[in-house]
């Protein structure tokens, strides 16, 4: 904006009337000018610079508007401990484990508590996943001090349970195990993720039968540390593929083309080994996606999209060639990362802390629970690109 400074008068005299009324336009002008909010990027880090009411986090051309009024008003005793997942269901109703009385909690699309469920399953609810197979959609998650997986319907009534797996002969006592993440393929197969055990992915068939495991304790490619989330989804085989290891040309003949059907496949988010793993669903890895990521935690699908929460704190977004688009709200404090003892006068809208849970609503919004003894749920708008 620029302005016109009054003249000086002849002979070096300052008028004073002029020179006040030049101030006085000045300073009306400037105050009426709208906030504007500012965003600044860092090498695919986005640094949210805050205007009074506006915070947008960008990664490449994604645009998110940080929603500091979602469950504002969400107060103990049903506000506690978040350390597990988040969920967006049919309805657009956000599903959030904590460790209270108020195990799982359920939102609407504004930010205000529906209901709460699941009392008596407090302290552990972790990783879980809708069923729709049915004709009456239910949840499967897993309890990751109990060491059991609960299925229950949309209204909390416990379907079925399903105890340890020692039929894996992997496990010398049941205290051995505790499942994290769990996901389900469409012929009904049932992933469980011993993320804070032994790190193994036991699969069942759709009677809940024990079939095989695979992955176990290790850094080689197929071994596992803290296989932490899991996502079933379909992709296409190219995919599957990295830049480096595309094929070369061949000649096309009837023999020699490829099959580029999109086919289901197991997302593991290997966390202590800073990794996901494509596999098969019968675990034979046939992808690493690692670089961009320090310890991932879960993993949502939008689209072509994917997003990451990443507990050394921010939120990761790849395309769906698992190419890199971006960081959204990283955390510039070292010591608020991983962390779930951070104060609540500590926190600061646009940055989150420890990222554990992330889901996708139909429009693309997003919405982070982070690991946080306070609990703390995020939404982030999705705005129309750059």
């Amino acid at each position: 904006m620029q302005v016109n400074s009054a003249k000086e008068p002849k002979q070096g005299r300052t008028n004073v009337r002029t020179l006040c009324s030049a101030l006085a336009l000045f300073f009306q002008a400037t105050t009426a000018m709208p906030a504007i909010a500012q965003v600044v990027e860092l090498e695919d880090v986005t640094h949210a610079v805050r205007a009074p009411d506006d915070i947008v986090l960008t990664a490449g051309k994604l645009r998110f508007r940080w929603d500091a009024e979602f469950a504002k008003d969400w107060k103990a005793p049903e506000r506690a401990a978040t350390h597990g997942h988040v969920l967006v269901d049919d309805q657009q109703r956000v599903w959030v484990n904590t460790d209270g009385k108020a195990a799982l909690t359920i939102f609407d699309s504004k930010g205000s508590t529906v209901r709460t469920l699941l009392p008596d399953w407090h302290g552990g609810l972790h990783g879980m996943c809708f069923d729709r197979r049915g004709e009456e959609p239910c949840l499967v998650i897993a309890h990751a001090r109990r060491g059991e997986i609960v299925s229950t319907s949309m209204d909390g009534k416990v379907l079925w349970t399903l105890p340890w797996p020692e039929a894996s002969a992997l496990y010398e006592k049941a205290a051995q195990y505790h499942p994290t993440s769990v996901a389900l393929a469409s012929d009904g197969r049932l992933y469980v993720a011993d993320g804070y055990g032994l790190s193994w992915i036991h699969v069942y068939d759709a009677e809940r039968k024990y079939q095989r495991s695979f992955g176990g304790l290790g850094k080689d490619e197929g071994k596992m540390r803290t296989p932490h989330g899991l996502l079933v989804t379909k992709l296409e085989p190219a995919s599957l593929r990295s830049a480096d290891d595309a094929p070369e040309p061949i000649p096309v003949t009837p023999d020699s083309v490829q099959d580029e059907t999109p086919r289901e496949v197991l997302i593991v988010c290997d966390r202590e080994n800073h990794r996901l793993l494509l596999c098969d669903l019968d675990g034979e890895v046939q992808r690493v996606v690692q670089g961009m990521l320090r310890r991932p935690c879960n993993i949502a699908r939008h689209g072509d999209e994917f997003a990451i929460a990443d507990l050394t704190g921010r939120v990761t977004l790849l395309d769906d060639r698992f190419e890199l688009i971006g960081h959204l709200g990283e955390q510039p404090n070292p010591k608020f990362r991983a962390t779930n003892r951070v104060a609540r006068d500590q926190w600061k809208d646009g940055e989150f802390l420890s990222p554990h849970g992330v889901a996708y609503d139909r429009a693309g919004n997003l919405y982070v629970s982070d690991w946080s003894e306070h609990g703390r749920i995020t939404r982030l708008e999705r705005l129309p690109g750059k």
